[in-house]
């Protein structure tokens, strides 16, 4: 790939600071910097400090009047959007640092690119969040149709 194209993150948030947080701390730790970073916040606690902690990244905090969930904050992210790529993330997700370059790499000769996630539970410890239990989400699905398989299902509708 001979330029660098723009991707933009769109992060709808309510009232998850420490998450978010976590979540800006990964981006700017990413090997692909060339980030146009939406933050819509859903009418929740302010997370405007967040630019004033991050002030190299092209953060853009956006306050919604009311709190119209999840999907209209992400609408509402999709209007600023610059970028010739649009990746979105909730507030609580976390990134390894090579996740922006390798998606990158992957959409090269493709229109659409996803990864799988993995889901843990934590506790949290001195501040920090400590996984207690990890899957994959596309392997924890795959685990339950092998168990309908097994048990005889040939599909998820009801006969």
């Amino acid at each position: 790939m001979n330029r660098r194209p723009l991707i933009s993150v769109i992060i709808p948030t309510y009232n998850r600071l420490d998450f978010l947080a976590e979540l800006i701390e990964s981006l700017w730790r990413q090997t692909y910097r060339h980030l146009q970073i939406i933050v819509v916040n859903d009418n929740g606690e302010p997370v405007d400090e967040l630019k004033e902690l991050y002030p190299e990244l092209d953060l853009t905090v956006v306050d919604m009047e009311s709190n119209l969930k999840h999907v209209h904050a992400r609408n509402r992210g999709l209007e600023l959007v610059r970028g010739d790529y649009i990746m979105l993330c909730d507030d609580d997700d976390l990134l390894l640092p090579s996740h922006v370059e390798r998606m990158l790499r992957e959409i090269e000769d493709s229109d659409l690119v996803y990864s799988d996630v993995e889901i843990f539970d934590y506790t949290v410890d001195k501040g920090v969040r400590r996984a207690t239990k990890r899957f994959t989400f596309a392997g924890a699905a795959l685990e339950r149709r092998a168990g309908r398989i097994a048990a005889g299902e040939t599909s998820g509708r009801s006969k």
